[in-house]
């Protein structure tokens, strides 16, 4: 299995009138390779995104409704802290755009729902570099830098490792996973 690693930057913050860098539009996925339903709707999100390159996505496997999904078992305590940060765990399929929880829909994430979110702004600048020290060891720098805005701003910040691509025939037959999410990135 060939490993090629991207680093997905979350950012949940307040916004002000005066707020200049566009934002990144961020989906957050849920899904299991158990799920029959996932695996009728997953195609239909990844194709959106093949639309929308600019859009930033990972996907969580959280272990409900099934504990014996494998990309659960790799680290299930932060798939479902994640599901439960947004009270979704133990449904899946479900999909999360800056921060919103989406209603269930076919499907999951239509363009409109992109598309609306398209050219907001923020008030911060967020620079990630992501330089190989050796093999398959990385460092991964994130800055954040106000750029507008006179007020103290409070910023919640969640950055985590995802796989870019996952060969893996699925019981629910998915071959192919997108953006699956391995940990989160610890300051230290």
């Amino acid at each position: 299995m060939k490993k090629t690693f991207i680093v997905i930057l979350g950012l949940i913050f307040s916004l002000s009138i005066m707020a200049q860098v566009e934002k990144k539009v961020i989906i957050e996925h849920f899904t299991n390779t158990k799920c029959s339903i996932c695996a009728s709707k997953n195609p239909a999100l990844y194709q959106t995104l093949e639309d929308f390159p600019q859009v930033l996505h990972i996907a969580y496997h959280p272990s409900a409704p099934y504990a014996s999904c494998i990309f659960s078992q790799h680290n299930p305590i932060q798939n479902d802290a994640r599901a439960y940060f947004y009270d979704v765990y133990g449904g899946t399929p479900r999909a999360i755009i800056q921060g919103e929880v989406l209603l269930i829909q076919t499907p999951l994430v239509k363009d409109d729902d992109i598309e609306s979110r398209l050219g907001l702004t923020s008030d911060f600048k967020v620079i990630m570099t992501n330089t190989q020290v050796s093999g398959i060891d990385y460092k991964v720098t994130i800055q954040i830098e106000k750029v507008s805005g006179d007020q103290e701003d409070e910023i919640f910040v969640y950055a985590g490792l995802a796989e870019k691509e996952i060969s893996y025939n699925a019981p629910n037959g998915e071959d192919l996973h997108h953006d699956v999410y391995r940990k989160m990135i610890h300051h230290n």
